[in-house]
């Protein structure tokens, strides 16, 4: 206070100063820098709010930043996560905002990375997430490389030069249908013609027109289906429009068992 009485605030000022010497001031301001944590994981390095870790209050992350645990003494110190950092960003994100995640455009592999890391954080909605992707992913891969079984499928080509060269180039005998053929026979009857052919030494393609391919010299209409090695054909079954169905089955599996058996004796 001057001599005037005037008061410059001296108290004040050494009431302020005792303030922040006080013990507990130092641990508010430290507190509230606190708010903001470093996160070294795997030597990627990032910041976050503290309230956002916690938001999933269950999970590692949570624990690390919970005041009870965290062992800080600096704004400046790091918590050490000592996992792969490759995905820490996209976990981020995820507990940021988890419309953000987008697991469409991921490979597999990734969407198991990311899968581990949710594990490991304890991130259970995240965990679900991902094991949803996979089945999915899994189901798809399933699909696309499935094949069907040989004796359960007919091959029809529609391209007479397409039929040229998988005949020709084909290092097995090979048993060429004619359209008028599988017109001929029901359902039941076709299956059983494919399963009856032993794939291991024979391949088997139906032509999608009663025409003859260009280059195969199948021979006339009456000709239903003939059985080729190289451009050669080497036995032909003939079959008219007016034979009743009986006829047709017993000149079919004739056909079918004499041409097996003399490539099986001749190889």
């Amino acid at each position: 206070m001057t001599e005037s009485g005037e008061d410059f605030g001296y108290e004040n000022d050494i009431n302020n100063l005792e303030i922040r010497s006080h013990p507990s001031y130092g641990q508010v301001m430290l507190s509230n820098k606190l708010d903001y944590v470093r996160l070294n994981v795997g030597s990627t390095f990032h910041l976050c709010r503290r309230d956002i870790l916690m938001k999933h209050k269950d999970s590692v992350l949570a624990k690390y930043v919970d005041p009870k645990f965290d062992q800080r003494q600096s704004p400046t110190d790091f918590i050490i996560i000592d996992r792969d950092g490759k995905n820490f960003g996209t976990i981020l994100d995820y507990i940021k905002d988890p419309s953000s995640l987008n697991l469409e455009m991921r490979d597999m592999d990734t969407v198991a990375e990311l899968r581990r890391e949710a594990d490991y954080y304890a991130l259970t909605e995240l965990l679900e997430t991902c094991d949803r992707r996979l089945k999915e992913m899994a189901r798809v891969a399933e699909l696309d490389s499935y094949q069907v079984p040989p004796d359960c499928k007919l091959d029809i080509v529609f391209d007479p030069e397409i039929l040229l060269k998988l005949v020709k180039s084909n290092r097995k005998p090979v048993f060429v249908l004619r359209l008028a053929l599988v017109r001929m026979l029901d359902k039941f009857t076709l299956r059983k013609l494919v399963s009856f052919i032993r794939h291991t030494r024979f391949a088997l393609y139906g032509y999608a027109h009663d025409d003859c391919a260009l280059g195969l010299n199948l021979g006339d209409s009456e000709v239903k289906m003939g059985l080729f090695r190289g451009c050669t054909c080497i036995k032909r079954l003939r079959l008219t429009e007016k034979l009743e169905r009986d006829s047709v089955l017993v000149a079919l599996w004739e056909f079918l068992l004499e041409c097996q058996c003399n490539e099986q004796g001749g190889g």
